[in-house]
């Protein structure tokens, strides 16, 4: 159910009440990056001196030719350009003078190899022959076995989510009453059919609202609901620290608008020192990760979470 569904079933619109929504959070400006992302996929660039002509460029998006060589991201840089751009049959360029493919070293089609870096490479490397280029590999094929264990590790490790519930101790609370104060805090039904809070400067939900019985949509034919979770994900969140005391507020506020308590996701209260624990275990995340070289929210990290 999107918003505009929600808004005619109920007859009404429901806005944020100034006096309650939770505020903004500090973050990076959003700068929409283009790859090859060196961190977390494997890219060969074609590197020479003579210009690679687009109409030449362009046949590789041919999906038989782009299957070929294992369907990666392809992207280029025009005369004087400083930034790579993702290739497309609508780019006006007459040449390019970069050229490079990217595959991503762990993504849902599984983990990228040595074998499979190497024959990748090897493709590459002969595509480039009639342009007079050469394939450079980063990292190189002998080194793909471990840059994509690693990012494995690191993905085990941190793809933690962040939730509380608000539920009550017997009984079940009121599925509107929590909707209409998640509206007055801020919260509006996204795309997604959840709950989401955004924030000026970030496109993605920074938190979402969903039944504790499951991660789906909430539905309004259930007058009353067993208990709403409120969570977000660690690395892909800008401001993590931050976004954490903001579900401390939403919790507690739809908390006290259905007379519910708030707990952590093992079903203890979630008493100061709990929220203590919650705040020294997501700053060490977000610390570790950054020390990682994979700040949360960063491109990178959204392409090895975000799968």
């Amino acid at each position: 159910m999107n918003e505009q569904q929600f808004f005619k079933l109920i007859g009404r619109e429901l806005f944020p009440d100034p006096a309650k929504a939770l505020r903004p959070v500090s973050m990076p400006a959003w700068e929409p990056e283009v790859g090859p992302y060196h961190k977390v996929q494997y890219v060969v660039e074609l590197v020479g001196p003579s210009l690679i002509p687009a109409v030449q460029a362009k046949a590789l998006l041919e999906p038989k030719t782009r299957a070929g060589l294992g369907d990666p991201e392809i992207y280029v840089m025009a005369p004087g350009a400083k930034r790579w751009k993702s290739l497309w049959t609508g780019d006006d360029s007459m040449n390019y003078d970069s050229i490079a493919f990217a595959w991503d070293l762990v993504g849902k089609r599984g983990t990228l190899s040595n074998a499979n870096a190497k024959e990748l490479w090897t493709r590459c490397d002969k595509l480039g022959a009639p342009w007079t280029r050469r394939a450079i590999a980063m990292p190189p094929p002998d080194e793909v076995d471990q840059a994509a264990s690693r990012l494995r590790a690191i993905q085990e490790s941190f793809d933690v989510g962040v939730d509380v519930t608000v539920q009550k101790e017997f009984g079940s609370l009121p599925t509107m009453t929590a909707v209409e104060e998640a509206y007055a805090i801020g919260f509006r039904f996204g795309d997604s059919g959840l709950l989401e809070w955004k924030s000026q400067g970030w496109p993605a939900p920074l938190l979402w609202v969903y039944p504790i019985s499951d991660d789906s949509a909430l539905s309004l034919e259930d007058q009353r609901i067993e208990g709403i979770a409120i969570g977000y994900s660690l690395p892909c969140s800008p401001s993590p620290v931050d976004v954490l005391e903001r579900l401390f507020e939403s919790s507690d506020a739809i908390g006290k608008a259905t007379h519910s308590s708030v707990y952590d996701t093992d079903g203890n209260p979630l008493t100061e020192t709990a929220r203590n624990a919650m705040r020294d275990s997501v700053r060490l995340g977000a610390k570790t990760l950054t020390d990682l070289g994979l700040r949360p929210g960063s491109a990178e990290a959204l392409r090895l979470f975000e799968e």
